[in-house]
């Protein structure tokens, strides 16, 4: 129920589809010389903007430890290079703005603008590194390796890391401590050319790259995930860090996602885990009478579709789960994954203290947890408990 960090070595029957980006020059193929890029200087800790040709410029030529920058998100969305790009096929079929979001043609009331489709191009020196932030809204993220190598640090969404992370966040400036030495949990995870890596919503994650590196980033909600897009919502709006731009009508989006999913509960032929959907949408009931609620009602009615009634449709999905959980017609089992040989190991690391991160080494920050996950064509990952070892 993508609810788990995947590494998938071999993308063939994925439905992913990228163009044949092997070098910074081939991104000139989909983008103007003219474009504009804004780079991170590393060691200077400042941004400048730069046109494409610069850059690549730059990127090919050799090392120089005194000039690392990054690209960290050129925002690609309606050029040339997003029309060719296609997320993996289990991915387009759970992005919630292409499946809840109303088709223009069905309502003619409708009118919220649907959020725009969030895909970047991730381009830096060996030695690049992002510090740990969440994507927009807490979205699930997908990150394919074109050209290169990078380690990724994974910090799984729990409410003691998330409000470690939101007080980090409020005084970001004065505080240079390495964000997994801070968390109750961090994963290490070093990919290769040419392998895909899908991050949960709500997961606090960093990149450091360990070569030169060109990567295809995309981002989307998922209604298994949709908890945590909400609670990193809030989190991001009392941060004022929220994109409207990105998600104009967030609230609006939860509430067709929970029409969705309530039509996908009450269908006996729904092919994929009714279970975890259901207990998706029992964290989403929570959220929906709070904001429906005498006391925030006032902070949260213009964000409703005028097609919908809140408190029918809350109720729809109480009878739905209830007569789920009665077995009626459906019988709900928790999904099963079927293992493959081979153990992998989660170890644990020493407990963490207060390392820094060198911005400019040439390994990246010590002593992260490591989880080591091998996937082929498996999209799901299961571990059993922290002391077990879980095979896939």
């Amino acid at each position: 129920t993508l609810q788990k960090p995947l590494l998938i070595e071999k993308i063939v029957g994925l439905g992913l589809i990228v163009p044949p980006i092997s070098s910074s020059k081939d991104i000139a193929n989909y983008l103007a010389p003219s474009h504009i890029l804004e780079i991170h200087d590393i060691l200077e800790n400042e941004e400048r903007s730069v046109k494409l040709a610069e850059w690549i410029e730059h990127f090919d030529s050799p090392e120089n430890l005194d000039n690392i920058s990054i690209v960290d998100k050129l925002d690609i969305s309606g050029t040339k290079l997003s029309r060719i790009v296609k997320p993996p096929r289990i991915l387009r079929q759970f992005d919630l703005v292409e499946s809840a979001w109303p088709k223009a043609d069905d309502n003619e009331d409708f009118m919220f603008g649907k959020p725009k489709q969030s895909l970047f191009l991730s381009m830096g020196d060996s030695g690049s590194f992002v510090d740990f932030h969440i994507g927009m809204v807490g979205a699930s993220v997908w990150i394919y390796n074109m050209l290169g190598s990078r380690t990724i640090y994974l910090v799984p969404p729990t409410d003691e890391n998330l409000k470690i992370y939101e007080e980090r966040m409020k005084i970001n400036s004065c505080d240079d401590r390495f964000f997994g030495d801070l968390a109750n949990a961090c994963y290490k995870l070093v990919t290769q050319e040419h392998e895909f890596v899908f991050i949960p919503g709500g997961w606090i994650f960093a990149s450091y790259l360990n070569t030169k590196s060109i990567s295809l980033v995309g981002e989307i909600c998922n209604m298994f995930s949709l908890p945590h897009h909400i609670q990193c919502y809030e989190l991001q709006k009392r941060l004022k860090s929220l994109n409207t731009i990105r998600y104009p009508h967030f609230e609006v989006l939860v509430w067709c996602a929970a029409e969705y999913m309530q039509s996908l509960l009450s269908n006996k032929e729904f092919p994929h885990n009714k279970h975890g959907l259901m207990e998706s949408a029992k964290s989403l009931l929570t959220v929906l009478r709070k904001w429906i609620s005498k006391k925030e009602e006032h902070l949260h009615a213009q964000e409703i579709p005028p097609h919908i009634n809140p408190s029918k449709l809350t109720n729809s999905i109480v009878y739905s789960i209830g007569k789920l959980n009665r077995g009626n017609n459906v019988k709900v089992s928790p999904l099963k994954v079927k293992a493959k040989p081979g153990p992998s190991k989660r170890v644990k690391s020493p407990a963490f203290h207060t390392d820094h991160v060198n911005l400019a080494a040439k390994e990246p920050p010590p002593r992260a947890e490591k989880l080591l996950l091998k996937f082929d064509k498996s999209l799901l990952y299961s571990e059993q408990n922290d002391s077990a070892e879980a095979n896939v």
